[in-house]
């Protein structure tokens, strides 16, 4: 599971090699920005040890090294990589090393796990069956997922545009609404509209207009009166 969430897949039980899943784009641009994961890393690493699964860890960090050297992926993983993980794989035997992990030569024991699973035991058969079964269920609920993102950008790029058309090509009832009340300065009008269908630019002028009527009105009058002076 979490190396599904990390981008990677396991390709062979018995060695451990993995690879990309096949949405590793997004999962290592979440890798790469939430570093809160790389001390996540450290504990899978020492636990896998600690559980009997040694094999697994050298693989886990090969990986991640492909990915930054070979591919130029995971940069912020990079300091992790120099001052923890390599420290976990390749120096079991130092003191740095035991008191980081608090591990003992009797926690290396192999797993039996790979008992099981060299010898197709019950267990491990019904291990497997179950382990189909979970992954079928995670390839519907991605399936799931991946439709309701599609819907949801669907249902974002509708307003986004402001509502759409009806089928007669006509503007559709929220949108004709919408334009109506900012034509006449509702809700959605911008700040200091007017709510006359000129708006305050049509206002302003009308005013003006008006004034100078007046003012050439007052004009006459006050030639007329400076006559009868």
């Amino acid at each position: 599971m979490m190396l599904n969430f990390y981008g990677f897949k396991l390709v062979d039980e018995d060695t451990g090699e993995l690879g990309r899943t096949d949405e590793w784009e997004e999962r290592f641009r979440n890798l790469n920005i939430c570093t809160h994961n790389n001390l996540r890393i450290s504990r899978i690493i020492t636990c896998l040890g600690q559980l009997g699964f040694e094999r697994y860890k050298k693989p886990f960090l090969d990986r991640l090294a492909i990915e930054m050297a070979e591919h130029d992926k995971l940069n912020n993983c990079k300091a992790s990589m120099r001052q923890f993980w390599q420290m976990l794989v390749n120096q079991q035997d130092s003191r740095e090393y035991a008191e980081k992990t608090k591990e003992t030569p009797a926690d290396r024991t192999t797993s039996i796990y790979f008992t099981h699973k060299a010898g197709e035991s019950d267990e491990y058969v019904a291990y497997k069956l179950q382990e189909e079964q979970r992954s079928q269920q995670m390839d519907a609920l991605k399936k799931q997922f991946a439709l309701k993102r599609i819907e949801s950008q669907k249902r974002t790029g509708w307003k986004q545009k402001g509502g759409g058309t009806t089928a007669d090509g006509k503007p559709r009832k929220g949108q004709a609404s919408r334009s109506a009340s900012a034509t006449v300065g509702g809700p959605n009008a911008k700040p200091g509209a007017s709510r006359g269908r000129g708006g305050p630019a049509a206002g302003a002028g009308a005013g003006a207009g008006r004034g100078g009527q007046q003012a050439k009105r007052g004009g006459k009058g006050g030639g007329k009166q400076r006559g009868r002076l």
